[in-house]
């Protein structure tokens, strides 16, 4: 993405989606049609590990690689943190082009000694032609994921979405665009067949979905497409229920709950000045279900595109990717929950290297962080900077203390 994008690119569009598509699950194919995360181009390539200037992090991993994959990005922890779900483009065959969208894989952690220290196999999960984006575990249920997915060959690029100013790159809201789940064989130690089933089945684009905690509800964004304008609803895992609880003109997406199921965290062009804020909210439950928002803080009011929160597993604080530093340089940031959230607190650099460095998350314990990034030496078939799968250590719980620059 150019270095005015906005970061994830769906360009997807319409046609009907069958009940559920049935397949044999494989592994790294080279024509893949996907959808999803989408990263800016960056600059310069990035200073070798021993440069990178981030307290916070330590003994880095790289997970996928350009001899793979042409890109990946945007990857979450399985409830035991021993799987990741994640999208990516396979590397396409000499002479041909890259598949224009994601397709969703599973990947086990390679251990040794009790480290990481890579991945095994991947496993495709999204049919051929298919558009996907979002993937996520099930909190209790072994194996089980959804993620958004067209389950057909998308149609078109014509599709609204959300972009910041003439960026070459969006959120585009394909109506065909659906939330599917299925139990992944492999992580079962089972073999057979996906049967990828629609489990929030609702007119326009739902996609950005994840489980609560407790597993009884789905967070996702929908796009009505009568206006086009993207809001945070709740799927009741039992009785089918969708209810909209944020509602409010511009987009709002990429939700997640925080671990306590109490709060949720989300993005906003609420201003509608095409950029993005990080919102955190509390919930009002009634009967174990969120039913609506008791309140809602603006983590961030500024001239920054702030994007993909996501809480710490202490609950105490989130990280987030930010424009802060550069267009040509998006970084991590971190910011406290706690407290009075209706003041505004000073953000802390988690990642300090050339390039893009965002879509941060934890594993369960809080003892690694998982990004994309496009720092190392690896190049794609256009010969820049690779977007690619990072994990690294913490190097410790609690929010780390801002250096004086950064105050």
């Amino acid at each position: 993405m150019r270095c005015h994008s906005c970061l994830i690119g769906l360009l997807v569009a319409g046609c009907a989606l069958p009940k559920s598509s049935d397949y044999s699950a494989g592994a790294l194919p080279t024509a893949i049609v996907s959808c999803a995360c989408v990263i800016p181009d960056a600059g310069p390539v990035g200073p070798v590990v021993s440069d990178w200037d981030e307290p916070f992090l330590t003994d880095y991993v790289q997970l996928t690689f350009a001899e793979s994959f042409h890109k990946a990005g945007e990857a979450y922890f399985s409830p035991d943190g021993d799987w990741i779900i994640f999208q990516a483009v396979a590397k396409p065959s000499e002479g041909q082009a890259p598949d224009e969208h994601y397709a969703m894989y599973v990947a086990k952690l390679q251990e040794q000694d009790g480290a990481v220290t890579g991945l095994e196999e991947p496993i495709l999960l999204s049919p051929p032609g298919s558009a996907n984006t979002c993937g996520w575990f099930h909190p209790h249920d072994p194996g089980r994921i959804l993620f958004g997915c067209t389950l057909v060959p998308p149609s078109g690029t014509n599709v609204p979405g959300y972009q910041r100013e003439q960026s070459k790159y969006r959120w585009a809201f394909p109506e065909e665009m659906t939330i599917v789940q299925t139990v992944v064989p492999q992580m079962v130690g089972k073999a057979g067949v996906l049967n990828l089933e629609p489990v929030v089945d609702m007119p326009g684009y739902c996609a950005e979905g994840s489980w609560s905690p407790d597993g009884k509800t789905i967070l996702y964004a929908r796009v009505l497409p009568e206006t086009q304008d993207a809001d945070l609803y709740v799927h009741d895992m039992a009785s089918g229920k969708k209810t909209k609880i944020v509602a409010a003109p511009g987009y709002d997406g990429g939700p997640f709950f925080s671990p306590d199921g109490q709060f949720i965290c989300y993005r906003s062009d609420r201003e509608g000045n095409n950029l993005l804020q990080i919102q955190v909210s509390k919930l009002k439950i009634e009967d174990g279900v969120p039913s609506g928002i008791e309140a809602e803080y603006a983590l961030t009011a500024d001239r920054h595109v702030n994007w993909a929160p996501f809480f710490h597993p202490s609950g105490e604080w989130l990280v987030y990717a930010t424009s802060r530093v550069s267009h040509r340089n998006y970084e991590v940031f971190a910011l406290p929950v706690t407290g009075d959230m209706s003041v505004r607190k000073e953000p802390t650099r988690i990642t300090n290297a050339n390039g893009f460095d965002g879509l941060p998350v934890f594993n369960p314990d809080g003892s690694m962080m998982m990004w994309t990034a496009q720092r190392g030496q690896d190049r794609n078939q256009e010969g820049r900077p690779s977007s690619q799968l990072w994990l690294a250590k913490t190097t410790g719980m609690s929010i780390p203390v801002p250096k004086k620059s950064e105050q």
